[in-house]
C-alpha cells in the first residue's frame, strides 16, 4: 500500500468519528469537516534536518480545527481553544478570511 492510499485509509478511518478539537462528527464528503491528518508537533517546528528521523505524531482532525490551527504548538492551541470555546460556530471557512485571521492572533 502507497502512502497516500494509507492517508486515505486513515481519513476514510475517521469518517464520524468526533474531532479531537472540537468534537464535530468528521465527514469525508463535507469540505470543513474532512478528516485531516494533523501534525501534534507541526512539522514547520522541526528543524530540516531532523525531518526525516523525526518520529511525527499525527491525529486525525477536522480540516476546519487543522486549518486554524496551523503551526501553533499543542500548548499554544489548548489555549486558543480554552480562551476561544465554540469558535468554530458560525466559522465559514478559508474564504472568510477575517475570522481565519482572528482565530490566528
Amino acid at each position: 500500500m502507497t502512502r497516500s492510499q494509507r492517508h486515505t485509509a486513515q481519513r476514510r478511518r475517521a469518517h464520524g468519528a468526533p474531532c479531537p478539537y472540537c468534537q464535530r462528527t468528521m465527514d469525508f464528503d463535507s469540505p470543513t469537516l474532512k478528516p485531516t491528518r494533523d501534525h501534534v508537533v507541526p512539522i514547520s517546528k522541526i528543524p530540516k534536518h531532523e525531518r526525516r528521523y523525526a518520529q511525527l505524531k499525527v491525529i486525525m482532525a477536522c480540516w476546519t480545527c487543522n486549518n486554524v490551527r496551523g503551526a501553533r504548538s499543542q500548548s499554544s492551541w489548548e489555549q486558543f481553544m480554552a480562551i476561544n470555546p465554540g469558535w468554530w460556530i458560525g466559522w465559514q471557512g478559508s474564504h472568510n478570511h477575517t475570522a481565519k485571521q482572528e482565530a490566528r492572533a
